[in-house]
């Protein structure tokens, strides 16, 4: 009888030493991911508008704020080039304002563009590219003609794979001119070649979309004339 009495003394001792050992309870779940940081919303471009002309070339370029999932705090990367493409980026500036100003050339066409970036390195895509222009000297050059459109007319409907666009453009001084062409779905157009000599372009189209295009002209002294937007659409 003692022996039984010791035997069920010593068992349940160890259930005791068992049951504290064993592990278990919220304690011991393993800790949560860390969660992923996630960039900042694209900037939204204010001024200037797309394809405004601009009298003042101490300029100041403004934005919407972005804003940031974890409420990081943002600084803002901007963009200055005169080539569609930002190859050379002539103008690189960080700011933690929804606005920066620059001194820039008269007579010039500038594209730019804006991204935002956390405090931990996470940065957002770049703000659609937005085009305006600085005037020239008046008294020195006289800016070309504002263009003129030829094909398709606007409004017209296309009922080919492609589109050929045309053009008039003229300056009362006869200088050189170039012409930069914006095309595509949204309007106002995207940028889509620069620097064309001739004042025709082929372009493929799909069926069932409008297209917009416009052409803005200058010559080589810096004068700039901007032309509407004209729109056909693909059937």
């Amino acid at each position: 009888m003692k022996s039984m009495k010791k035997e069920l003394i010593a068992l349940l001792g160890l259930c005791t030493v068992l049951s504290m050992g064993c592990p278990g309870g919220v304690d011991d779940d393993p800790p949560p991911p860390p969660t992923e940081n996630k960039a900042p919303s694209v900037p939204a471009l204010v001024f200037p508008t797309n394809g405004g002309d601009c009298t003042n070339i101490s300029l100041e370029l403004k934005w919407n704020p972005a804003t940031d999932p974890e409420g990081d705090p943002i600084s803002y990367v901007v963009e200055i080039a005169t080539s569609g493409n930002f190859s050379p980026v002539l103008f690189n500036a960080t700011t933690s304002e929804a606005a920066r100003s620059f001194d820039l050339e008269k007579g010039t066409a500038y594209h730019w563009r804006v991204r935002a970036r956390d405090n931990k390195g996470n940065e957002s895509a770049h703000s659609p590219v937005h085009t305006f222009f600085t005037e020239p000297e008046a008294a020195v050059n006289h800016v070309p003609q504002v263009p003129e459109i030829v094909s398709p007319a606007l409004g017209a409907t296309v009922r080919e794979a492609s589109a050929e666009m045309k053009w008039k453009v003229g300056d009362s001084d006869n200088d050189p001119l170039r012409s930069h062409l914006y095309f595509g779905t949204e309007n106002p157009p995207p940028s889509h070649r620069d620097n064309l000599e001739t004042t025709t372009e082929e372009v493929t189209v799909e069926v069932g979309k409008a297209y917009y295009w416009r052409i803005v002209v200058r010559d080589d002294k810096g004068g700039v004339a901007i032309g509407p937007v004209w729109s056909f659409r693909v059937e």
